[in-house]
């Protein structure tokens, strides 16, 4: 997407059910032009993450392992 009007920064260790449920509640959201940075600070990374949501176009995924929340948030 290009140009968002809103970035959704959301990281993550171990994706379950609840970052499942965050993602598609964002992904529902309208009026706006929003993209959601996904940030896996796993060891070993989860690309699948983007199979179950169809690659929308407004999920972007980075692999920072095992650095920390803060260092994810930056």
């Amino acid at each position: 997407m290009s140009n968002p009007e809103v970035s959704v920064l959301l990281p993550y260790v171990q994706p379950d059910q609840d970052l499942f449920t965050a993602i598609g509640s964002i992904l529902d959201q309208q009026g706006t032009a929003f993209e959601i940075i996904l940030v896996d600070n796993s060891a070993s990374g989860f690309p699948q993450l983007l199979h179950n949501f169809n690659y929308d176009e407004r999920i972007r995924w980075f692999h920072e392992p095992q650095s920390g929340i803060a260092h994810a948030l930056n």
